[in-house]
């Protein structure tokens, strides 16, 4: 019922043109439902005018859509293709995005959001966004092939303070007009850093996954495979390595343990560690019967590390197609995984060694850089 009809309703029950029925009178006498009504009118068309102004005030319309930042609304794919979902959620998260920074005068939702993107690893996998911080990783962010920034924030009175935040700026501008550029309070900026000194400048950008099919297998020095990483750091030096010597990119198989959680190249920390890695190597998740057909079809050879059992690492001829397979950092690979492998390898250590391993990230790193050797890299690069 609009409330221009409640109006003319009442209108014409004051005029006498409407008289309720007979038993409305004993049981509710005329006064009193004509207060009724006019409360009815009242509240209707305050209601109204409310949606109305909601609808057409930016401030009201960044607030309305704040209140459901956390559950960006799911539509249907714009093609029934293979990559429909990923189309759909580049959609979403576009227009989600831009809801939020449509008021500058309103930067909670966004602040709550972002910070959501840097402490919940549910978010991310949720809304497939991450977020960095520091002229660094927003420059590469800004110019890298394999990411799409969505969003960019900056803090004006931090920024004048580093020299390197304008010349980024000034790049984004240039290679992405058509991404917001959004002003934060310095407060807000701070406390989504993983920095001691932040820099006054931030980039959302959507994470990039490839289906394993379409990963070349002869891309880059080789894969790294994980399945358990535990440790940021760790995780970090080992894709801020695999890009150094070349590698094409890093797959996510499922971790071995039923309760552990997959691994999360997207996480800040991580992203840290690997001073801007992230954004130059390609990530795939995959497992189980997949994973072993990409590698039948394509004649992946599969190398996995323990520190007891296979062959000398120097001693064995690598070639081209390699996937090198790292266990976790307490346990390894355990024996059901080695015995999937095409090659174990260990990398020997001193009789008089206390420790029985090495470090994960120190074991992939010694791994790699014998493969880059092995190909002829290791002369005459950069150094």
């Amino acid at each position: 019922m609009s409330s221009r009809f409640v109006e003319i309703l009442y209108s014409s029950f004051r005029q006498g043109v409407i008289v309720p029925a007979p038993n409305w009178g004993r049981e509710l006498p005329r006064r009193y439902l004509a207060y009724l009504i006019e409360y009815t009118a009242w509240r209707l068309t305050t209601l109204h005018q409310s949606t109305r102004d909601l609808r057409s005030s930016e401030a009201d319309r960044n607030d309305y859509a704040g209140l459901y930042w956390s559950s960006p609304p799911r539509r249907k794919p714009a093609t029934a293709n293979a990559h429909g979902r990923e189309m759909t959620r580049c959609n979403n998260n576009t227009s989600f995005l831009s809801s939020l920074v449509s008021n500058p005068r309103s930067p909670k939702p966004l602040a709550a959001f972002l910070s959501r993107l840097v402490e919940d690893r549910d978010e991310r996998d949720r809304s497939h966004l991450f977020y960095c911080d520091g002229v660094r990783f927003v420059h590469h962010a800004a110019t890298s092939r394999h990411v799409h920034p969505r969003l960019f924030v900056y803090a004006p009175e931090l920024s004048r303070r580093h020299p390197g935040v304008q010349s980024t700026m000034d790049r984004i501008r240039e290679r992405h007009p058509t991404v917001p550029l959004f002003p934060l309070p310095a407060e807000m900026l701070s406390r989504l850093s993983q920095s001691p000194e932040p820099q006054g400048i931030g980039a959302v950008v959507e994470q990039t996954w490839t289906p394993l099919y379409r990963l070349p297998p002869d891309a880059g020095l080789c894969y790294v495979a994980l399945d358990t990483v535990q440790n940021p750091g760790n995780f970090g030096t080992i894709l801020r390595t695999l890009e150094a010597v070349g590698g094409a990119g890093l797959i996510c198989l499922p971790p071995a343990e039923p309760d552990a959680p997959d691994v999360d190249p997207f996480a800040p920390n991580v992203i840290r560690a690997g001073m801007g890695s992230t954004f130059a190597l390609r990530f795939a998740r995959t497992g189980g019967t997949e994973w072993q057909s990409w590698r039948e079809k394509h004649g992946v050879r599969l190398v996995g590390t323990s520190p007891h059992t296979g062959a000398d690492f120097r001693s064995v001829r690598y070639g081209e197609r390699v996937v090198v397979w790292m266990g976790g950092e307490r346990k390894g690979l355990t024996d059901e995984q080695m015995a999937r492998c095409d090659q174990l390898v260990r990398i020997p250590m001193a009789p008089t060694a206390t420790a029985d391993s090495l470090n994960l990230a120190m074991a992939t790193s010694i791994l790699l850089y014998e493969l880059f050797t092995q190909r002829g890299q290791g002369t005459g690069s950069r150094g």
